[in-house]
């Protein structure tokens, strides 16, 4: 019997698994990517990427398009700033 289960299709996880599995799939894969190159990143930080990206009970981009659909300038200008 199988008790662990791995996905990086962060949409087909919070279709078939629910919100909470999704956002635990984002910060799984961001800190796979970070771990590849030794960088440690502690995972409060990682779970505020996730938590704004699954915020909406659903899947926003953290790109220039999911941004952009964010009320707060803030946000859009912190954004900009970092490209």
């Amino acid at each position: 019997m199988v008790d662990y289960l791995e996905c990086n299709d962060v949409r087909r996880v919070l279709e078939r698994y629910g919100v909470e599995a999704a956002r635990q799939a984002i910060v799984n894969n961001i800190s796979g990517v970070f771990s590849v190159y030794g960088i440690g990143v502690d995972k409060r930080h990682l779970g505020l990427i996730a938590d704004y990206m699954t915020f909406g009970g659903g899947y926003t981009a953290l790109n220039r398009i999911g941004i952009a659909s964010n009320p707060s300038p803030l946000l859009k200008v912190i954004f900009s700033l970092t490209r």
